[in-house]
């Protein structure tokens, strides 16, 4: 997807934001972000993506009946389809360069390779599961997968938590759900 096509899908998502001003080029106002301004909200939207993936997999850990099998290649492909589609490498780039401000620019550029390696080893742990024959998760699959995405969510955060206070904020009530703050609690 061209970075023309994604500017265009992401502003589409926006016209039931509830933070949307009237005139977006009122200073001071929550308008929905700009071309500058989209990477941050990448990471957070992808942020929400794994919450939503480590709470089905919870379900299915507890054995939980989803009226579907739920298989380790839907992990492989998923996590392979949010990759290309949110083009996550790439906006976590752009957000460190343009909206990290240079006090948070050394723990950034250390927790963009983290948090990229947590999205891989999903991915790596689902091809796993499915090589060693298992068509449908086990419970322990399910934890195991669970876990993961947890990891995952944490990263982003905290790297999304390097953004500028106002940033933060921006993001998160165009969002459709605030932002949790990183409480040391949720780091292990």
């Amino acid at each position: 997807m061209s970075r023309k096509a994604f500017t265009s899908q992401v502003r589409s998502t926006f016209t039931s934001c509830p933070c949307q001003a009237p005139d977006p080029h009122t200073a001071g106002s929550y308008a929905a972000p700009d071309l500058n301004e989209v990477s941050g909200l990448v990471v957070l939207r992808v942020a929400q993506v794994a919450d939503f993936q480590e709470k089905l997999l919870r379900e299915v850990a507890k054995g939980s009946d989803l009226g579907v099998p739920v298989t380790p290649q839907q992990f492989m492909f998923g996590t392979e389809l949010l990759l290309q589609n949110s083009n996550l490498d790439g906006n976590i780039k752009l957000m460190i360069r343009e909206e990290v401000p240079r006090d948070r620019m050394d723990e950034a550029l250390k927790r963009a390779p983290q948090t990229m390696n947590a999205l891989l080893a999903i991915s790596g742990a689902a091809a796993r599961i499915a090589d060693a024959g298992r068509f449908q998760l086990t419970p322990d699959d399910a934890r195991e997968l669970a876990d993961l995405y947890r990891n995952f969510r944490r990263e982003l955060l905290l790297l999304f938590a390097t953004l500028p206070p106002d940033a933060q904020k921006r993001y998160s009530l165009c969002g459709n759900q605030p932002v949790r703050r990183v409480h040391p609690t949720i780091l292990h």
